[in-house]
């Protein structure tokens, strides 16, 4: 059985360079609590180490990391399942939005596996479709995340905000709220439609749209 702990080992198992990465040993220490190891924190230090191998064409091992990505989705239960998916793809996207020049997001989705591919389209459209209900509010932007002096909050950042195209950033907790949106309007729990298929996602979204729309007649 695949536990937590199991998957930043077999990740470290598939990039043994990332125990050479101090600065993100560092940045671990700095978000969690002291003698309470947390996986998602450790996951989404290893996305940073992928993210910056892929940046710098160091294509050595990367077939072997995507692989081992892959099974333990397809392997893993769905705490597991939302471990990698949210905990790693996620902020590997997120770094990838910010990378300058652009382009880096797309050559890390043509060496994705199947799984991982899967999850990085759901988690592409969810944001995107979050961006665009994104309200007006003071948010921090990306030359404010650059300008930021502790190393460690600029990578806390980076990791949980995207860059849209649109050069709207947007977090997480964005993603949160319109989940809630969408339950609210169509009489699902957050929970229950992260779990259905993209269909189903389609379907919800139309259908919320449409409620909203028949209100405003």
């Amino acid at each position: 059985m695949i536990t937590a702990e199991n998957v930043i080992d077999r990740l470290i198992e598939s990039c043994p360079s990332f125990l050479g990465a101090s600065d993100l040993y560092d940045f671990m220490a700095w978000s969690e609590d002291e003698g309470k190891p947390d996986a998602y924190v450790r996951v989404g230090a290893f996305a940073e180490h992928l993210f910056r191998l892929v940046e710098r064409r160091d294509a050595g091992g990367l077939a072997t990391i995507f692989a081992t990505i892959d099974q333990l989705l397809d392997e893993g239960d769905h705490e597991i399942y939302d471990l990698v998916a949210m905990g790693l793809l996620e902020p590997l996207q997120n770094a990838a939005s910010h990378a300058d020049p652009p382009g880096v997001a797309s050559q890390i989705r043509d060496l994705l596996g199947p799984a991982a591919g899967r999850a990085w389209d759901e988690s592409e459209m969810l944001w995107s479709a979050a961006a665009a209900q994104v309200r007006e509010a003071p948010r921090l932007t990306t030359t404010q995340l650059d300008d930021l002096d502790d190393a460690n909050l600029r990578l806390y950042f980076r990791l949980g905000r995207r860059r849209m195209a649109d050069g709207t950033v947007i977090s997480a907790s964005d993603v949160l709220r319109y989940e809630q949106w969408v339950a609210d309007v169509t009489w699902r729990s957050p929970a229950a439609w992260r779990r259905n298929n993209l269909r189903a996602l389609i379907v919800g979204v139309v259908l919320a749209f449409c409620l909203v729309l028949a209100t405003r007649l």
